[in-house]
């Protein structure tokens, strides 16, 4: 008789929807339906939903828009409301590839961009010694391209 064990670690909590959630701890836009911003706290974020406070008060039922900073926009509607506080689910749960890039930010995305296509430039190189990939200083060239100069790209 063989015995599989296994172990399995979660970084993060499991919601009452099934979905474990992520501390966030980032600031967010907002968008009502007529399309007026607002600044949100996004506190924690599932792939069925988020946790935002704000100081204006958006009533159960609302229907927003968020921008889940590298992670794209997404539609959710308000369920909760409690002082400040705000619940909301997704009216489509997020993919894993829009989980894994929200709250990321610029810099690590374009250095996750960066590591894959030196990884597939390198790859096409596997003969030759000491190749020097094409996309060196790729992040610089991105960030002169989109006009920012930041140091932290």
């Amino acid at each position: 008789m063989r015995v599989l064990v296994a172990r399995l670690e979660v970084l993060g909590e499991m919601d009452r929807r099934g979905s474990i959630r992520f501390t966030i701890d980032g600031d967010s836009t907002l968008r009502d339906m007529e399309g007026r911003p607002f600044d949100v706290h996004v506190e924690d974020l599932s792939r069925t939903g988020l946790l935002f406070a704000s100081a204006q008060v958006f009533p159960v039922g609302t229907v927003i828009s968020i921008g889940l900073s590298g992670g794209g926009t997404h539609e959710a509607k308000v369920v909760w409301q409690q002082g400040e506080r705000h619940g909301c689910e997704f009216f489509m749960p997020l993919p894993r590839s829009k989980m894994e890039r929200a709250f990321q930010g610029q810099a690590a995305v374009l250095a996750e961009i960066e590591a894959a296509l030196t990884g597939r430039v390198d790859a096409g190189f596997e003969d030759e010694p000491d190749p020097e990939p094409p996309v060196r200083g790729l992040r610089a060239r991105l960030a002169a391209f989109f006009g920012r100069r930041s140091p932290d790209l």
